[in-house]
């Protein structure tokens, strides 16, 4: 509950829906967890069902430490975020999931096609290693011990009997019954 401002409101985070939306769904992920991308069908759904609900993706390559890629994808998905808008980010964020389901890992290559598919070209080298950091900071902070962890919850007036977080693969009935939990 005290973390509600910063789940919702931090601008270095990528969200896709409307402003004035009364839930939120907030995904910490990483792109080369096996969950998260056989997960990422279901969120897809929810998202064409649920279009009124803001989408918040905090970006927590947990796998950077045994796969480079993971650390790659994210800052390269932030680099979209920032440069590109929330279209091209939700292209980018489902074509790497999309890859990581056919070949069980995610490539540079991969990553570039997914980059160059959501009309972003490289301008400059920016490191988003702080906005990492602040989302595996908060991640710890909330008790998530790993990808993806789901959080549902209103965007005011948020209380524990209206907030629902999944630590780990969800249904998309499950995220649908806790979308209608945080809006009623």
């Amino acid at each position: 509950m005290e973390n509600q401002a910063t789940l919702l409101n931090d601008a270095a985070t990528p969200v896709y829906g409307p402003d004035n939306a009364q839930v939120a769904v907030i995904e910490f992920f990483d792109y080369q967890c096996t969950y998260c991308i056989a997960m990422a069908p279901e969120l897809q759904k929810v998202m064409k069902t649920h279009p009124e609900v803001r989408y918040v993706f905090k970006e927590w390559p947990i796998f950077s430490g045994s796969r480079e890629n993971s650390l790659l994808a994210a800052q390269r998905g932030l680099a979209v975020w920032k440069e590109k808008g929330a279209e091209a980010y939700v292209t980018y964020h489902n074509a790497v999931l999309a890859a990581g389901r056919d070949s069980g890992a995610v490539t540079k290559e991969n990553i570039e096609e997914a980059a160059v598919k959501a009309g972003w070209q490289e301008k400059e080298k920016t490191d988003f290693r702080d906005v990492i950091a602040g989302n595996d900071e908060l991640a710890r902070t909330l008790g998530l011990s790993g990808t993806p962890g789901i959080i549902v919850m209103p965007t005011k007036a948020a209380t524990p009997n209206n907030i629902t977080v999944f630590p780990g693969k969800v249904s998309a009935e499950m995220l649908e019954k806790a979308i209608r939990k945080a809006g009623d």
